[in-house]
């Protein structure tokens, strides 16, 4: 891209906005889709690298059974979450139960074959009803409003989860170039030591703190209390809004030059995420279908929709089929205060869908080259003349060379209604989910969002109170003692000043010029 053509592309392109979804590789949510379009940069006509349902790919089961992929997956799992810690995903992308891997150097196994999603969910600790499931992916019937995004706008199949891992560390990358060294889910010790007791610190920050330093304003607007962006040294409650103010704001001038938007986690507090819109696997797929349409036709319907680039992406595979090997990569190069693998960070993780949007983009488009979520951060670099946070942002390949209209085209208003999966969608109240929780142990998802709760506790804290929250371990080993604690943080914490737009601007002032 010459500089001439990236001053164009700055021209036109002045708010970036990123909607990341859960939990769901590509093949799971596009790959049966038989997308056709135009390759991007060559003027060829192409397809995605998806599933051939005539000749599909396989995992061998315990039992020695070939489990082929098939596009009948059902909107929700009931039970059980397929795993995606950094062990999972080693034992999926290498096939074996005991894979070889030298903690001594950090080097990730050779030889990927992408053969033991199977054999992992088999062997969870709470056993799956059904197994197969992993091998499962959605028709485009099932998923109207991506599959229609996807052949409207640019899809990409060489997109990568930053590591072969949870989803922490690689939605710090979207917001980093990095996790910092964690290569896996926080524990309750973890969340209680001083590095992580202002939020999780990285040694040139976030993208965040750039733009605050460049005066370009940023927002992030979340579904539910306890985002997992509060987990970020330097992101507090009154930098974050509610989803539902999104609509408003977006109508109004000064709207931020990036916006961040997480989901709706739903009843992540029982486990099992229901009632929410992330498309996690034990949530309805179709709540994220609903919200990808409503964030698109709130963008499309604003007076800045000719001059932003939407992203919606997933932090991680969840635990789903991916045919692709994920390629090599780039460490970050940064200190690694939370390692738990000693992983070395340069193997990206397993494939998950992406869609980059914009009327200043030529219609159905196929993007081929590789991506992680630090693609993001080197767009937004580029776009607003900003440098590196790390090694892996300063090597990724950015999208503004997609940009090559000179004047945006016609777009749809509107997009598909979702599927109807048939499944209530009444919640539960706060008691009834704190009656029925049931009495185990807190995993390693919950034990994240404690983290956030203990954060927010501690903008609400007396200066002695800090003093005593900073090495505790705000709750013990009960599920329903976790309700019980979010419950009473959510109370203390619910209005935060600076959530209306007087408050953003108050806020950004106060950022630019503290």
């Amino acid at each position: 891209m010459t500089q001439e053509q990236l001053t164009a592309v700055q021209q036109k392109v002045k708010h970036v906005i990123v909607l990341m979804l859960e939990n769901r590789s590509f093949d799971h949510m596009l790959g049966a889709s038989g997308i056709t379009g135009t390759i991007a940069g060559t003027g060829v006509q192409g397809m995605i690298d998806g599933i051939d349902l005539k000749n599909p790919p396989y995992n061998l089961n315990t039992a020695g059974q070939r489990i082929y992929f098939s596009d009948d997956a059902p909107f929700i799992l009931e039970q059980t979450d397929p795993g995606h810690e950094f062990h999972d995903v080693m034992v999926q992308l290498t096939g074996n139960p005991t894979p070889d891997y030298d903690r001594q150097t950090g080097v990730y196994p050779q030889n990927l074959n992408n053969g033991g999603f199977v054999i992992n969910f088999e062997h969870q600790k709470k056993a799956p009803p059904d197994p197969t499931v992993v091998m499962r992916g959605f028709s485009p019937a099932r998923l109207p409003v991506l599959n229609q995004l996807a052949r409207e706008f640019v899809v990409c199949d060489r997109w990568f989860s930053s590591l072969p891992g949870p989803t922490w560390p690689n939605r710090f990358f979207v917001h980093a170039a990095t996790s910092g060294g964690l290569d896996h889910s926080p524990s309750l010790e973890e969340i209680a030591g001083a590095d992580t007791f202002f939020g999780y610190h990285f040694d040139k920050g976030t993208i965040f703190r750039c733009l605050s330093e460049q005066r370009l304003n940023w927002a992030i607007y979340a579904g539910n209390h306890f985002p997992q962006s509060l987990a970020l040294r330097g992101v507090r409650s009154n930098d974050v809004y509610e989803f539902e103010d999104f609509k408003k704001d977006i109508q109004q001038p000064g709207f931020p030059a990036y916006t961040f938007i997480e989901p709706d986690y739903g009843h992540f507090l029982m486990g099992n995420y229901r009632f929410g819109n992330s498309q996690h696997p034990l949530d309805d797929v179709t709540g994220g279908e609903r919200l990808t349409k409503e964030v698109y036709e709130t963008v499309r319907a604003s007076p800045i929709w000719k001059e932003t680039l939407l992203i919606i992406t997933y932090d991680e595979h969840g635990g789903f089929f991916d045919h692709v090997i994920p390629p090599t990569t780039v460490a970050p190069g940064d200190t690694k205060p939370y390692q738990k693998n000693n992983f070395n960070f340069q193997q990206l993780g397993v494939r998950v869908p992406a869609v980059i949007i914009s009327p200043l983009i030529e219609k159905n488009l196929i993007d081929k080259r590789v991506y992680d979520h630090s693609s993001i951060l080197a767009t937004l670099e580029k776009l607003f003349d900003m440098g590196s946070l790390t090694n892996r942002d300063a090597s990724a390949n950015h999208f503004l060379d997609l940009i090559t209209l000179d004047a945006p085209r016609d777009t749809p208003l509107t997009l598909v209604s979702a599927a109807d999966s048939h499944l209530p969608t009444v919640p539960p109240t706060s008691e009834q989910e704190i009656q029925a929780a049931p009495d185990e142990g807190v995993d390693s998802t919950l034990v994240g969002f404690v983290h956030v709760a203990k954060l927010r506790q501690m903008e609400v804290a007396t200066p002695d109170h800090r003093k005593t929250l900073r090495s505790s371990v705000p709750i013990g080993d009960s599920r329903s003692e976790a309700l019980e604690y979010m419950k009473n943080v959510k109370e203390k914490t619910e209005t935060v000043p600076g959530r209306s737009l007087l408050g953003r601007i108050e806020n950004f002032f106060k950022r630019i010029f503290k």
